[in-house]
């Protein structure tokens, strides 16, 4: 099984605080909940390998817009200034492409961009059609990841519908699942290994991130709930939410 160094990560979030909230080593049944802190990759799997751990990456907003790379102690292996306010960000599947959304979109559309890992510079944009443009006047992209065909999957915190898009074209599509009636995008998806997707929503009003993993029929199993969260990074595993300090603009 191949392991990339780049999983998707997420939204608003600062540089403070990484905690782990989720193992989804197994593949048997859902991932569970837990609580406290551990070393990625503590937990290993029955039926398969656990990839080594690798960088988690995060983007700031607010501000003073960052991109940092994390090992999975909270160390800071790097932290360079990025060109705006990304909804989120995610790398291609084999961690080749680093992808951002801006946050929020242009009055008419949002914006698909590639970011140089290295110095946080914009290397391209295109913009983004289709559905996920009409959700609102204001596009608002908060959730990204990569699957592993390199559609992206996005969300909004304006829609519980999920999205697909393109990044060759930039045209979305509607995604053949959403968050139940009453729930948005927190901020953030996860590609598991297992081919199950790991999505944080929002209640409509204020607390916990309801979280869910949708299976590869588009079955939706709400598995519990984290902390309010805005991002998330999976390494060796093992899920890392990411919490905002005030600085989220969300």
């Amino acid at each position: 099984m191949a392991c990339y160094g780049r999983n998707s990560l997420r939204r608003v979030l600062t540089g403070a605080a990484i905690g782990l909230v989720l193992a989804v080593t197994g593949t048997a049944g859902p991932a569970q909940a837990h609580t406290g802190t551990a070393s990625a990759g503590a937990a290993a799997s029955k039926t398969r390998a656990v990839c080594p751990p690798t960088p988690l990456w995060a983007n700031t907003g607010g501000n003073d817009q960052r991109l940092i790379q994390y090992d999975t102690t909270g160390t800071t292996l790097s932290n360079v200034p990025l060109a705006r306010d990304y909804g989120d960000i995610a790398f291609s599947p084999n961690g080749s492409t680093l992808y951002g959304v801006d946050f929020p979109g242009s009055p008419d559309t949002s914006t698909l961009y590639t970011i140089d890992p290295v110095t946080g510079a914009e290397t391209s944009s295109r913009p983004i059609s289709g559905p996920l443009a009409a959700v609102t006047s204001v596009p608002a992209v908060n959730g990204l990841t990569a699957r592993a065909d390199g559609q992206l999957i996005a969300g909004s915190f304006n829609s519980s519908q999920i999205f697909l898009i393109d990044p060759a074209t930039g045209v979305s599509t509607l995604f053949p699942a959403s968050f139940p009636a009453g729930v948005v995008s927190a901020g953030d998806f996860i590609t598991l290994d297992d081919g199950d997707v790991l999505a944080f929503g929002t209640p409509a009003v204020s607390g916990p991130s309801p979280v869910f993993r949708i299976r590869p029929d588009n079955t939706v199993l709400q598995i519990g709930t984290v902390p309010q969260t805005f991002g998330a990074a999976k390494s060796a595993g093992s899920v890392y939410a990411f919490a905002s300090n005030g600085a989220s603009t969300c």
